[in-house]
This record gives structure tokens, C-alpha cells and sequence, in this order.
């Protein structure tokens, strides 16, 4: 037979293995190696371990079953609602307007009617609409492009509505685009809606820049305020503006480029070399502006701070935003900004 531990050929009469002195069985048993007892230890931490388990398990599904009561869409509403009580808006103040319905929209069986601009009790204003589907498929309305007093505003939308059906959407102007142009009383707005098909999310049409006109008035007469040019090219001008000491916007970030597009086709304005002290540096600038538009923007600096003693510069393209073809490209040009006096967009 062979010893279980050392694994040599033994005789196994004598009970024990000459070789390793391991006590031997007899030979119905000399297969088998003897049991060992299980230790008090390792008992213990199967048991925790198990009751560790059960507990989790109890903890997820009771989540799980609170969930399904309470519903996502309540729960987040009630997150939204405690939020805006609690937490003041950071954006403006803006000025409550008037503003009458208007019909802006209706074409291939849908329609878009503007309502009212709310500015009062809201994280950001906006602007309520009515949203009709008299088609035979689910539509999504979303925003494509928008401006506010002719300063660009990413402003945000995404209301689906049911075949035949009507509903109110809200159109989010951007709160932080209407404080870095300076807006604190919307005059009149211009967005482009894009509608989707609901099941497959592809597009079904553009509306076009449509207009909604409220009753402030016109503007007052613009002020002077200092900036510099920095190139004026194949219709787009782009000028660096003054960072109030009391602004929002961290001088520290990066300066603050006001573009404007005299063309009459939408333009996109990137920067595309920026440089700190004649080193290359990480910068971020991205501008699509409608004809006839100006935007505010600053350009962002990911990996420094500006102080009044770096020397920044920064290369520029311009491209048609409808074809993609490059309308210029500018040399490298500094970026040493004016000093701040007052807000330089009234």
C-alpha cells in the first residue's frame, strides 16, 4: 500500500509508515487521508459572513421596493422643488417683462405658440410654450440654436408629445450666458427648434430662427465701455473685453473675447494655439454664432491661472458653420486684455 503522507510504498501490517512514522489505518481506510475537525474560527467568520449577506441583500430590496412606490419622475421632482426653496439662484436678477402669445410655429401638422417669460421663483427664465402634435407619430421638440438680445444663449428644451396631443414646454434660457453678456432684461429671443421622430430619435425637421418679441421696448443707447480689437476678417470681428472686479467670471481663468458675426451665414470661431509666457497651453474656446449675432465667451485656461505678468497669446479659425469651409486663420495675437472700469455690455 502507499503511506497518504509520504506517498512511499509501505507494508501496512504494522499501523504505522516506517519512512514517516504517520499512523496507517487499516487497508479499507488506507485511501483515504484522516479528517480534520473544522476550526472554531473559521466557523465563526462563515457565519458573519452569511449574516452579512442576509443583511445586505434585506437592505437593497427594501431601496428597490421603496423605488417602485415612490416612482423617479416624483422623487426627482421633490429633489428639484427642495433644491430651488433652499438654494437661491446664483443668475441675475432679471427683470420681469410682459409679453403677449404668439404663434411663432405651425407647419406639417405641428405648431409652436410662446406664452409667457417667467423670471420670478425660477432657477433661470423661462419661456412657456405650447407644444401641438396633430400628426400620427411622437414627436420631440428640442432647441438647436438660440440668441438673446443678439448675444448667442445655449438655451434647452426636450419635451416629447403623444399623436395628437398638446403640451406645455419649457425652454431654459441660460442663466450664466445672460450674466456673462451682461442681460438682465429680455427683450426678444430667436431659437432654432429641432423636432425629432420619438421612437427613433432622427430628425424630422427644423423650424428655423423663429422670434419672440416681449414688451420691453428697445434698448437703450449701447455705452461705451474698453475693449481692443484683436482682428477684423471676412466679416467676424473679435475683441477682448474687460472682467469686472464684481463679475462672476474668474479673471484668473482665462480672458473674456466678444465675436461678432457680420456675415450672413452662421460662422464657428475656435481657438486653436494658445500660449503662456512663449510655452503652448491647453485652452478652451468654441463659439457657433447666427448671422447677425455676437457671443461672450471666455477663454478657458485648463492648466494655469493668468496673472497680470504672463504674456498670453492665442491663434484663431474661423469656419462656415453650414459647409465647413475655413473662412480665416489668424497669426498669433496678444491677449494682454483692458482694464476693468464698469460692466462692459449694458
Amino acid at each position: 500500500m502507499t503511506c497518504p503522507k509520504c506517498g512511499l510504498q509501505i507494508d501496512g501490517t504494522s499501523g504505522r509508515c516506517p519512512f514517516c512514522h504517520t499512523e496507517i489505518g487499516s487497508r479499507e481506510d488506507s485511501g483515504r487521508l484522516p479528517e480534520r475537525a473544522a476550526s472554531p474560527l473559521l466557523l465563526i467568520f462563515a457565519a458573519l459572513l452569511a449574516a452579512f449577506s442576509g443583511l445586505t441583500i434585506v437592505i437593497f430590496a427594501g431601496f428597490t421596493f421603496g423605488y417602485v412606490l415612490a416612482g423617479p419622475q416624483d422623487s426627482y421632482v421633490e429633489a428639484e422643488d427642495w433644491y430651488l426653496e433652499d438654494e437661491p439662484s446664483p443668475f441675475g436678477p432679471f427683470l420681469p417683462v410682459p409679453m403677449e402669445s404668439q404663434l411663432i410655429f405651425s407647419e406639417s401638422g405641428l405648431s409652436i405658440t410662446a406664452d409667457r417669460l417667467a423670471v420670478e421663483d425660477v432657477w433661470e427664465p423661462e419661456l412657456s410654450l405650447t407644444l401641438s402634435n396633430d400628426t400620427d407619430e411622437t414627436v420631440v421638440f428640442t432647441a438647436k440654436a438660440g440668441s438673446v438680445n443678439g448675444f448667442m444663449n445655449q438655451m434647452r428644451i426636450w419635451q416629447e408629445i403623444p399623436p395628437g396631443q398638446s403640451a406645455e414646454g419649457i425652454l431654459v434660457l441660460d442663466g450664466y450666458g445672460l450674466d456673462l453678456c451682461g442681460i438682465s432684461t429680455v427683450r426678444n429671443l430667436e431659437v432654432n427648434f429641432e423636432i425629432l421622430r420619438g421612437e427613433s430619435q432622427l430628425p424630422l425637421l427644423e423650424t428655423g430662427l423663429l422670434t419672440v418679441v416681449t414688451e420691453a421696448g428697445e434698448p437703450p443707447a449701447p455705452e461705451a465701455f474698453p475693449s481692443r480689437l484683436l482682428f477684423q476678417e471676412s466679416g467676424i470681428r473679435v475683441s477682448l473685453l474687460p472682467i469686472p472686479p464684481d463679475s462672476s467670471v474668474w479673471q484668473e481663468d482665462g480672458p473674456l473675447i466678444l465675436a461678432e458675426n457680420l456675415t450672413d451665414q452662421p460662422v464657428t470661431l475656435q481657438a486653436v494655439h494658445v500660449m503662456a509666457d512663449g510655452a503652448s497651453t491647453p485652452a478652451s474656446l468654441y463659439l457657433e454664432i447666427l448671422p447677425g449675432c455676437r457671443a461672450v465667451e471666455q477663454l478657458y485656461l485648463t492648466r494655469i491661472y493668468l496673472t497680470e505678468d504672463v504674456a498670453l497669446s492665442a491663434a484663431f479659425d474661423a469656419f462656415d458653420s453650414s459647409t465647413g469651409r475655413r473662412l480665416l486663420t489668424t497669426d498669433m495675437l496678444p491677449l494682454n486684455a483692458p482694464k476693468p472700469e464698469a460692466d462692459p455690455i449694458a
